[in-house]
């Protein structure tokens, strides 16, 4: 029982030195619009917008 109560305090402890990173590589949709059609940087560009105001870490390919 123990071992459950300090589990999420480690968690936090190792997310907070080591947060998780998200990688990104394309948007094929947004918004209920299909934009496999348009250009692969056109959608590159979308896809770094749609981070601008978030905490997120994020990667792009």
């Amino acid at each position: 029982m123990r071992a459950r109560a300090i589990w999420p305090m480690h968690v936090r402890a190792v997310a907070k030195q080591h947060p998780a990173r998200l990688y990104v590589f394309d948007v094929l949709a947004a918004g209920g619009r299909d934009l496999r059609a348009l250009p692969l940087l056109e959608r590159k560009e979308l896809l770094r917008d749609s981070f601008d105001n978030t905490d997120v870490l994020v990667s792009f390919a």
